[in-house]
């Protein structure tokens, strides 16, 4: 109820620009930022399966920098800047459909350990 009734959400991963080129983590969380037809602000490193996922999605990717941080905030506050959502990604990662298929996978489970 939260994301549905919130104007942006924020998916920030840990900064890791000294060890690698690309952030190897995917947050759980986006494909529920998703399946709630959220506009999402995603701070993140440039390259990886979050700013993918965001991207792909239609989100803001922006990176740890300061001013990338404000100058998209700013844009969001003072333009009214919005971005236009994915409806067939958003649609893949529905919570009714995810639920649905999971429900299958338990039942197969349990038919076959029965």
């Amino acid at each position: 109820q939260i994301m549905n009734n919130s104007q942006w959400l924020i998916h920030i991963d840990a900064r890791l620009n000294f060890l690698l080129d690309e952030n190897i983590f995917f947050a759980a969380k986006l494909a529920d930022y998703i399946g709630s037809s959220s506009k999402i602000f995603g701070i993140t490193m440039i390259n990886g399966p979050s700013a993918d996922l965001i991207r792909k999605y239609g989100g803001i990717v922006c990176s740890h920098s300061v001013q990338d941080i404000m100058n998209y905030l700013y844009l969001i506050i003072y333009q009214g800047y919005t971005h236009r959502i994915n409806e067939k990604c958003q649609k893949e990662l529905d919570s009714r459909i995810i639920a649905k298929s999971f429900d299958v996978i338990i039942n197969k489970l349990v038919e076959k350990n029965s």
